[in-house]
Order: structure tokens, then sequence, then C-alpha cells
């Protein structure tokens, strides 16, 4: 019977063969080599990404940091800056304030004043009103060689005559003193039928007129010592621009021309103003009219400036028989009061005094008459 175990010597003439179990360990030891290799870079790799991750992190917050710095350095910058303006504005607003004190005190000077010379106004008004209600003088000369003993007596009873009718249509005139008429050679103005001058005097407004000659029965002549005393009626109250003052005479002319002669004072009626309602529709989109008195009196179409402003005016009156008064009541509560009354004030006091004229709203007829719009 063979036995189980072989013997030494059998053994060792054997075939030399690896054993299984060193082959096994092999492949564990292999394996456990690799995975620790694996392991090892794995964990290699995962540090470098923390590690590039977190290097970024860093540096983002450095960036970060330095961004706040330069803001923080901005605002200190700006901080100064504004503690620089605040302490510019204080010494402005404390120069201001000094200023504002003496300013109050000056406008509490000046309102005192004021306070003074209201009381100064409110106690002459009834001497004023008093004055306004004094007949003028009337003195008539003669600054020519030429005989004109009848002209002056013809104009004195024409003009002594017509004032109560000018008051009549006219009011009160504006502090007129005296009127003194005097007879002359010739004229400062090239084909003028007469002239005025006005001055200011303690007494009053001191009227002159000048004229070449007169007579009571020429329409002319009349109309001319009328037009020049309602002029002087005005006096230092006259309206600012000629086309205004000279078109409310003319009309208020017509129709003091009109009642003397419904009053057996004169024996013609001889209106100035002959244009009708179509021809100054025409001139007033056709013409025009200067607010400067060069302009004005110089102009070669200043008759047609005369009866267009003359009749502009006169449909005020035949809209009001008083419009006149009224008119110039408003006029001189300015003037006395120091007001200067412009062509836009003129053109308020119409608008103020009466409502509609040739059958339109007073707005749009002051609007539409260039005589009530001068330039």
């Amino acid at each position: 019977m063979q036995s189980f175990w072989p013997s030494r010597e059998e053994f060792l003439s054997r075939p030399k063969r690896v054993s299984r179990f060193f082959v096994i360990l092999f492949i564990f030891s292999a394996t456990l080599n690799a995975l620790l290799g694996f392991t090892y870079l794995y964990r290699e790799t995962a540090w470098q990404t923390q590690k590039s991750k977190y290097e970024q992190l860093v540096q983002s917050n450095l960036d970060l940091a330095n961004e706040y710095k330069a803001e923080r350095d901005d605002l200190q910058v700006s901080v100064a800056e504004k503690n620089v303006q605040l302490t510019k504005l204080n010494q402005e607003l404390k120069t201001a304030r000094n200023e504002l004190a003496k300013a109050e005190q000056s406008l509490a000077t000046l309102n005192d004043r004021i306070k003074l010379q209201e009381a100064q106004l409110a106690s002459n008004s009834d001497e004023l009103e008093s004055l306004r209600g004094r007949p003028p003088l009337f003195k008539v000369e003669s600054l020519t060689s030429r005989d004109v003993t009848a002209d002056k007596a013809e104009v004195r009873s024409i003009v002594e005559s017509a004032y109560d009718v000018i008051d009549s249509v006219y009011g009160n005139p504006y502090l007129l003193n005296q009127i003194t008429i005097n007879f002359v050679d010739s004229f400062n103005i090239a084909g003028a039928v007469g002239e005025i001058s006005i001055a200011n005097s303690e007494a009053g407004i001191e009227i002159t007129i000048k004229l070449r000659n007169f007579d009571k029965d020429s329409s002319n002549d009349v109309n001319t010592i009328v037009h020049e005393i309602i002029h002087g009626f005005h006096g230092i109250a006259a309206l600012n621009a000629p086309v205004l003052e000279e078109g409310i005479t003319v009309a208020a002319t017509d129709v003091v021309m009109r009642k003397m002669y419904e009053q057996g004072i004169i024996n013609f009626n001889d209106p100035y103003i002959t244009i009708s309602d179509e021809i100054a529709s025409q001139i007033n989109s056709s013409y025009s009219t200067p607010s400067g008195n060069s302009s004005f009196y110089s102009s070669s179409n200043v008759g047609v400036y005369y009866q267009l402003a003359g009749w502009s005016w006169y449909q005020l009156y035949e809209e009001d028989a008083n419009f006149f008064k009224n008119f110039n009541n408003s006029l001189y509560n300015l003037v006395q009061n120091g007001t200067r009354v412009s062509a836009s004030g003129v053109r308020n006091l119409i608008k103020n005094t009466v409502n509609s004229a040739n059958s339109q709203s007073i707005s749009d007829f002051v609007s539409s008459q260039i005589s009530f719009n001068p330039s």
C-alpha cells in the first residue's frame, strides 16, 4: 500500500511550480498597492482641487478687501471734502443770516416810510380833489406883431363857453391851474394848426396853447382850441403813446363840438372823424401804429392814425356816454398814486370801464384795434 505522504527524495524530485498561495498573495498585494495608489492619487487630486478653490477664495477675499479699502479711502476723502463744503456752507449761511437781518431792518425802515407816505397821501387826497374841482385861470396873450384883438376876444368867448361842456363830457381836469393862449406867427411842427405845451408848477398844471389866428365861425379853429384844451385836461396824466392820447382827445373833441352845437354855442357841427366802420376795419387790417412821438407825428400816415384812433375811442363813448369821465377818473387815481400807466395799463382801464363796443366784447374790440396796441 502506497504511502499518502511522499518521501523526501520523491518530493524533491518532483517538478518545481508556483504555489497558489503566493499567486493569490501577489495578486492581493498588487491590488492593495493599486488601491492604495488610487486612494493616494484621489486624495492628492482632491487636495489640489480644494487647495485651488481655497487659493481662489483667498484671492477673492483679498480683492474684496482691497475694494473695501479703496471705497473706505474714497469715503474718507469724500467725508473730508463734505466737511470742507459743510464748513463753507455754514459760513455762507451765517453771512446770509446777517444779510437777512440787515434786509429785515431795512424793510422795517421802508415800511415805516411807506406808512408815513400813505398817511401823507391820505391827508393830501381831499386837497387834491379840491384842486381838481377848481376851474382854471384863462389868459390870452400875443407874441406877434399882427393885430389879433378880435381873435383874442373870440377865442376867450369860445374857451369860456366850451370849458363847462368839456368838463361835463371829460370830467374834471387833472390839477389844471391855468390856460394861456398865445397868438404866434409860426409853429415848431410843420403843418400844425396849433401847438400845446404843458408845465407843472406848485399851483398845478399850466398849459400854453399857441395859435396863429382864430375865428369863432371857423369849424377848424374851434376844433383846434377845444382839442388842445382837452389835452390840457389830462396834463401830466397824458397817455404815454401819442396814438392813445390823440385818439381819446379826437373822440372827445367831436363829442364836445356836437354838444356845443346843440347848445347853440357854435353854429356848425362838423365832426373830425369821418371814416366808416368798413374803412376802420380795413385800416386795422392794413396798418400798425407807432408808439414813439417822432415816428407818429412825422409819419405820412399820421392823418390815418388820427382818424382811426378817434373812431376807436368814439365807439367806447357810444357804448357808454359816461365813458370818458369814468376812464379819466380811474386814470387820475393811478397817476395820483404814482403809477406810470403804460399802453397795457390803458387797455386794462378800458376793459374795466366798459363791457362791450361796436357789437363786440370789450376784450375782442380792444385787441382788434391797432390804436390801442401801438408798437
